[in-house]
């Protein structure tokens, strides 16, 4: 409680470009970046030139998510949430849970009113108001939530650790466990078209499925941590 309580102003740094940055997202031109010490970086040339944003947290950022041209959602450690609705020029905290413990690792809005922040041991917040009410969800285990991603047509992947590989077909009112074969921690998806995925995680571990049903390993060189990727 501490912890949370002594909570302040990021400090306005000189080198701010080379801090740790743990995400980036962006909508036209625009484009914002998070990460420790409560750092928002934002550009509005395509990411040519950035500049610090003065933002009231020192808490580190995990992910951003651009919902329009105007409003923008950070969320990261201690329970932190931010929103801005000028852009990402200007940002406030936003209430969604007091504790200290938690982490909020990813959010993800899928249109102006419907919104998820997932997290440490089970958290996974929504929001049908746009942000100004959210609701919990409870789950019957508690892994990490590392992911939230959209596939379009109302199908949500969650993914996280113990092999987590979860599919939602209406938009996340219900969750539907997947076997991936791995019981390792996946950071992240990628969605395929006829509600398939490539997931990925540690250790260079990669699986697809053309349906959510069947899996196949894909063979890697590389036992590096995958935290992340994106399909062209």
């Amino acid at each position: 409680l501490a912890a949370q309580s002594s909570d302040a102003p990021a400090v306005m740094a000189r080198l701010v470009k080379r801090a740790v940055l743990l995400d980036v997202h962006g909508q036209s031109a625009h484009v914002t970046a998070v990460g420790e010490r409560g750092h928002i970086l934002l550009s509005d040339d395509n990411g040519k030139t950035w500049a610090q944003q003065s933002v009231p947290t020192r808490r580190t950022l995990n992910a951003v998510c651009w919902v329009d041209s105007r409003t923008v959602w950070a969320v990261g450690h201690q329970s932190v949430v931010l929103r801005s609705q000028d852009g990402g020029k200007s940002w406030a905290k936003i209430q969604v849970l007091d504790d200290p413990e938690t982490a909020f690792l990813d959010v993800l809005f899928v249109d102006p009113k419907k919104g998820f922040i997932v997290g440490s041991y089970g958290k996974l917040f929504s929001t049908n108001e746009g942000g100004e009410k959210w609701t919990e969800t409870i789950q019957d285990d508690d892994p990490h939530f590392y992911q939230i991603a959209s596939a379009g047509d109302g199908v949500l992947w969650l993914i996280g650790e113990f092999g987590t590989v979860w599919r939602s077909t209406d938009l996340g009112q219900a969750w539907e466990p997947l076997d991936a074969l791995y019981e390792g921690t996946f950071f992240g998806a990628l969605p395929l078209a006829k509600r398939g995925a490539v997931v990925f995680g540690l250790r260079g571990n990669i699986f697809r499925s053309e349906d959510g049903a069947a899996w196949e390993k894909i063979e890697t060189s590389t036992n590096a941590l995958l935290h992340g990727g994106v399909q062209l």
